[in-house]
């Protein structure tokens, strides 16, 4: 009968309801295509609540109208849920609906949203979806396509979409009583990338949800002793990293900085420097470093911006397309953050971080450029000085003092990043930039001078 019900209704303008098994059901798909920050569909709530408490649901959803009650009642729901043992069976629908479903009404209430409730999560999200002013937005975070289905991304814990697919299906099955399906999770992991044996250089990828590793250098598929110990290792240690996610979600320190960085050692010997626990666990000891010891943090800020630069600019995360602005956030914030730092360290030391600062203004740009940030322009905003100043440094001649604009002809052949109005100002430059050229994929934290931490 629940189906019957949706299938009489007519979804918003601009979608196609459908059922698609692998994302949990009925979902709701594009039927034209949408630019990026376009409204896909507004949508006013079947029920709100003051509160996030279960009374408080349990009376909005009690007083509501019996064709409305009708819509509620065909809103996915679990009545397993262990929290809800005690409770009649109205009471477990009604509370497990509210509590996969609800989005954030208010400065404390929820609301339940019918059409908003379709879109399902997933780990590459295309929309965002905002309550405010008493309705739910749903806005276009990349572009999308006619056929395209409408995904956003579910957990609070941001920095969970730079984990391996089986941490994610762990949160996602605690949270939200589902296994993820979507085309990431059932694809290659690159987050999730173990040393191979084979070369220094070498790795393995866990290439689908059949557990199959193949190395990335020589295109074999491995399967040893070692290899499952270190598969034991990585279960114990995603176990702590995701506690530590959580902390942090809920703005608490994540840990002791000796045990952070116990975990991060741990971490690098057994699983490697590709992994994301690895990654991660550099940006807790940022956080934690950042006050006490900002030397420290700045190095470790430079270490996770590294490992996020080599999946989020290159593409290899997102199948080419940067993840949406609300994703990038704190990873924006950390970039903006060891900028000022550099400039703090080149006013009190005079090292010559141009290259460094150059590249990072660079990556800066690239993760608040508009297509990114169109569902927060107010967060955008915020960086408008920042983002344009920026973008004019690196768009002008690098010789000290010289403000003109650079010409493509002027460009480092090396770095492809520092370039001259002149080959006049080029050629007066040269010997100072040569101390500093580097190629462009050299490591941001290898470009680090020595000076500089000691601010």
């Amino acid at each position: 009968s629940r189906v019957v019900l949706l299938s009489i209704m007519q979804p918003p303008d601009g979608t196609i309801a459908s059922e698609f098994p692998h994302l949990g059901g009925r979902c709701l798909s594009a039927s034209r295509d949408f630019g990026v920050g376009e409204t896909i569909f507004e949508e006013v709530p079947l029920c709100t609540t003051t509160s996030c408490d279960g009374d408080a649901a349990m009376e909005a959803t009690r007083a509501l109208a019996a064709d409305k009650r009708e819509l509620f009642d065909s809103m996915h729901f679990d009545t397993s849920m262990a929290a809800l043992a005690d409770r009649t069976d109205e009471e477990r629908q009604i509370l497990s609906a509210w509590d996969l479903n609800a989005y954030s009404f208010g400065e404390e209430g929820r609301a339940m949203l019918l059409w908003i409730a379709r879109i399902p999560h997933g780990c590459v999200p295309n929309c965002c979806i905002l309550v405010q002013d008493g309705r739910g937005q749903v806005v276009a975070a990349t572009k999308i396509c006619k056929g395209d289905v409408l995904m956003s991304w579910y957990p609070e814990q941001e920095l969970l979409f730079w984990s391996s697919t089986e941490a994610r299906r762990l949160v996602l099955s605690k949270e939200r009583r589902f296994t993820c399906g979507c085309q990431r999770c059932e694809g290659p992991d690159i987050c999730r990338e173990l040393p191979c044996g084979c070369s220094p250089d070498a790795y393995l990828r866990n290439v689908g949800p059949d557990g199959a590793w193949i190395c990335g250098i020589c295109k074999v598929q491995v399967s040893s002793n070692d290899l499952k110990r270190q598969l034991k290792r990585e279960k114990r240690l995603t176990k702590t990293m995701l506690a530590v996610l959580e902390a942090m979600s809920d703005g608490e320190m994540p840990a002791d900085p000796e045990v952070l960085q116990q975990l991060s050692d741990e971490a690098e010997e057994s699983l490697g420097s590709r992994h994301w626990i690895y990654a991660i666990s550099l940006f807790a000891m940022h956080s934690v470093f950042r006050q006490a010891e900002p030397s420290m943090a700045l190095a470790l800020g430079l270490a996770f911006l590294d490992w996020i630069r080599d999946r989020v600019v290159t593409g290899r995360i997102c199948g080419g397309h940067f993840p949406p602005g609300y994703i990038l956030k704190s990873v924006y914030d950390l970039c903006i953050w060891c900028l000022g730092m550099l400039e703090t360290a080149k006013s009190s030391t005079g090292a010559d971080m141009r290259v460094l600062t150059g590249r990072l203004e660079r990556l800066a740009v690239d993760l608040s450029n508009e297509a990114t940030w169109a569902q927060e322009a107010d967060r955008l905003a915020q960086y408008k000085d920042v983002v344009e100043k920026n973008t004019s440094r690196i768009s002008r001649c690098f010789r000290p003092g010289c403000k003109e604009v650079a010409v493509p002809e002027c460009l480092c052949g090396t770095c492809q990043l520092v370039g001259y109005c002149s080959q006049d100002c080029q050629s007066r430059d040269r010997s100072s930039h040569e101390v500093v050229c580097c190629e462009p994929q050299t490591a941001f934290i290898d470009m680090l001078d020595p000076l500089s931490l000691k601010m």
